[in-house]
């Protein structure tokens, strides 16, 4: 996910939860932020079952997508 976000212009973060699930803010045009999301239900290594998605205010400091731990 960070590989793909950051290609395509994306701002934010991405970090795996102890219970398998995975959670992400991304930031970025509604276009880009679209085609993220379908390469990530292109992916042969992954499954997404439920995806959440909630508008949230812009960080205007946010300068590239991280992985946080």
């Amino acid at each position: 996910m960070t590989y793909n976000a950051r290609n395509l212009g994306l701002t934010g973060w991405v970090r795996n939860l102890y219970d398998g699930r995975v959670e992400a803010e991304v930031q970025g045009s509604e276009v880009r932020i679209m085609a993220l999301l379908k390469k990530m239900q292109s992916g042969s290594f992954i499954r997404i079952d439920n995806i959440e998605e909630y508008d949230m205010e812009l960080l205007s400091d946010e300068k590239t997508f991280i992985e946080k731990y």
